[in-house]
């Protein structure tokens, strides 16, 4: 329940954008040590606790994964809605609209 409630709230606010970032691998690591830092507060497992990052967590992807994938969903949407805008632009005399490929 922990985990549910911190990635609906701290996560989405973390991300929030992210897909236009330029990340470099300086601040990758940092993305990804502070998501795991609030990660470790949310669960309540503090400094004597040792926990290794990937039992942490768990099935949760690292937050440069996700960025990944938000970066190609914009794409993707960019890509579609060119080929509508597109299909608009081309639409027949009769007004209907013909998607090109």
């Amino acid at each position: 329940m922990k985990i549910r409630l911190f990635r609906a709230t701290v996560e989405s606010v973390l991300l929030y954008g992210s897909e236009t970032w330029t990340i470099s691998q300086a601040m990758a690591k940092r993305i990804n040590g502070s998501y795991s830092r609030m990660l470790r507060m949310a669960l309540n497992i503090r400094w004597p606790n040792v926990i290794s990052n990937a039992d942490l967590f768990g099935s949760i992807p690292m937050p440069t994964v996700m960025i990944a994938k938000r970066r190609m969903r914009l794409v993707y949407d960019l890509i579609r809605s060119y080929r509508y805008c597109k299909g608009i632009a081309e639409a027949g005399p009769s007004g209907s609209v013909l998607l090109g490929v």
